[in-house]
């Protein structure tokens, strides 16, 4: 019946955004509704396991893109934005996310 009403999304999310820490997981809600806000596709993991497990499920979406935030990156208040087809990963301030994306 829910799928009458509404039906699901089965397009691949833009962005994956991976979390790990109570802090982490505050400001990743927080970065992820901004960039729904300006149209991305965002799906985030907030289950709590370790990084290598929700890169798997990221990667399982399709999406080609995963912000990774951890503890460290918000107390230096920057992001780690990996391309899931290649591996390569660079280190980017909060501010320089829109931007690079």
């Amino acid at each position: 019946m829910l799928k009458e009403l509404q039906p699901l999304c089965t397009s691949s999310p833009d962005i994956y955004f991976v979390s790990r820490g109570e802090n982490a997981e505050k400001k990743a809600l927080i970065i992820a509704q901004d960039l729904r806000q300006k149209g991305y596709k965002v799906e985030l993991d907030l289950t709590g396991s370790n990084f290598g497990k929700q890169f798997k499920r990221g990667d399982r979406t399709g999406a080609k893109i995963c912000l990774v935030l951890g503890e460290s990156e918000v107390e230096n208040n920057t992001i780690q934005l990996k391309y899931l087809d290649t591996g390569k990963q660079e280190t980017l301030s909060v501010e320089e996310i829109e931007t690079k994306l």
